[in-house]
């Protein structure tokens, strides 16, 4: 079958070329070390925030998550982590699974 057969015609060609140039875009997001490298620096720039947020908890509501933690009770940890600063569900938790963490090891954020 050549171009100039009548079952090729110009939408056929162009849907095909559309579809390539598609495929292409979305393909080629993964393979660029540019995107790759801002992934990483928002993911180390989000963890430094939550280090500061860490530190910046007051006692009261640090040594409530660590009681809860404590007992296992990681849900109402983050429950109250929210109700007291504010944040966000995603943000709430990575909270206290640093302070989680930082219990674990028997290390302390500077108060």
């Amino acid at each position: 079958m050549d171009l100039s057969s009548p079952d090729y015609t110009l939408l056929h060609i162009l849907a095909v070329l559309l579809t390539g140039i598609i495929i292409g875009r979305l393909t080629a997001g993964s393979r660029d070390p540019r995107r790759r490298e801002a992934r990483k620096q928002q993911h180390r720039a989000a963890e430094m925030s939550t280090r500061e947020r860490a530190v910046q908890m007051s006692p009261q509501v640090r040594a409530s998550t660590e009681a809860l933690l404590a007992n296992g009770q990681v849900i109402e940890a983050i429950r109250d982590v929210r109700l007291a600063t504010g944040l966000g569900l995603k943000e709430a938790k990575d909270l206290v699974d640093l302070i989680n963490n930082q219990t674990s090891r028997g290390a302390r954020a500077p108060d």
